[in-house]
């Protein structure tokens, strides 16, 4: 409204849609950065272009389109930053969901083959337990992940004692 008179539902929406567009594209932290730098630069043009109304302004800010623009740009800012945080949070569960197995918490083969991959020097040993199926059919299948949870944890325990690192294989 400072550059462009009688603008006001412009500024409105610029100030509105500036948070979502920045935190989007930039992520929550960085996105901020860019919001807070706005609202600042938005402040110091308006004390700028607008020195003489800026006494008033502070006599009786619930009268100007500033203050209810900066009360609904801060109210968007917050819920935008609350619904981000809670995508990421999502989005982390989903990835760890694809790539942990559930019950041993343990890495699957995708992420052994990108471990190949990047190393080029690796040994690979396969520990099967010898009638599985059968210990599952006959004692059920609480107590097969039991003694797969049993055995996942064992290994997992001397990962850094003895430098591997385990992988379950379906």
């Amino acid at each position: 409204t400072q550059i462009l008179p009688g603008a006001k539902e412009l500024d409105m929406l610029i100030f509105i849609i500036f948070p979502i567009i920045a935190i989007q594209i930039e992520g929550v932290r960085r996105g901020s950065i860019w919001v807070f730098i706005f609202w600042i630069s938005s402040l110091i043009l308006t004390v700028v272009l607008k020195r003489e109304n800026w006494i008033n302004m502070i006599a009786n800010p619930l009268n100007t389109n500033l203050f209810w623009t900066i009360a609904i740009t801060l109210i968007v800012f917050f819920l935008v930053i609350y619904w981000e945080k809670l995508h990421e949070i999502f989005f982390d569960k989903m990835v760890e969901k694809i790539i942990y197995d559930e019950s041993t918490s343990l890495p699957n083969a995708k992420v052994l083959y990108n471990t190949i991959k990047d190393n080029k020097e690796s040994v690979i040993v396969i520990v099967k337990i010898e009638n599985f199926d059968e210990l599952a059919s006959v004692f059920g299948y609480e107590l097969s992940d039991t003694a797969t949870i049993f055995a996942a944890e064992n290994l997992k325990s001397s990962e850094n004692s003895y430098g591997y690192k385990t992988f379950l294989l379906k």
